[in-house]
């Protein structure tokens, strides 16, 4: 096993430092990965309980449950690092000299595609949301904290996302498509609130 002392304080150094990326996308998506991971540890102690109140049923769902979490923390892994592209792709078209021709499509693609990750990431966490409340009802007491603490988790995940929605809609010229980000991110963000 890694160690995850270590692993804090490297992400931590990345955070603080003043390169583009990562930023808040990114710390979204890593609060997805810590409440996805938090939920695997929860439905895992769950499973190997021997309480006599632990049904079969109960024990499959929970099963099944691992197996979710991990293809969930696994999505946001992906999608911390899709954020993070997104953003630098932003960046190099914002670099590109004002004369470029190019330069206007570029830069509204960028940035669409800089909102559009987000809400991906922001709708993740809505559905993540709701897999938790029902990993409630079958994990064991002794681990309620943790399932509380990764519901706090993926909400704040969702949350921070939409910020990074509304940034980028909010730097689109073209106001269909930012009205398109900003409905998309109000209907995520009802999911969110529960």
């Amino acid at each position: 096993m890694s160690d995850w002392k270590e692993a804090a304080k490297v992400l931590g150094e990345a955070f603080s430092n003043t390169d583009a990326t990562p930023g808040g996308g990114s710390a979204a998506g890593v609060a997805g990965v810590i409440a996805c991971a938090l939920a695997r540890m929860a439905a895992g102690i769950s499973a190997k309980s021997k309480s006599k109140r632990m049904d079969e049923r109960r024990r499959s769902a929970l099963e099944s449950a691992l197996v979710d979490f991990e293809a969930e923390q696994r999505e946001f892994e992906r999608l911390t690092e899709a954020d993070a592209e997104a953003f630098d792709a932003f960046m190099a078209v914002y670099a590109l000299g004002k004369e470029d021709p190019s330069r206007p499509a570029k830069l509204h693609a960028s940035l669409v595609r800089a909102g559009e990750v987000p809400l991906e990431t922001a709708g993740k966490a809505a559905e993540v949301l709701e897999k938790l409340e029902a990993l409630k009802g079958h994990a064991v007491g002794t681990v309620g904290s943790d399932v509380n603490c990764a519901v706090h988790l993926v909400r704040a995940a969702g949350l921070c996302a939409l910020e990074n929605v509304e940034i980028n809609a909010a730097s689109l010229k073209d106001e269909k498509a930012a009205q398109r980000l900003r409905g998309a991110a109000a209907r995520v963000r009802t999911d969110l609130r529960g």
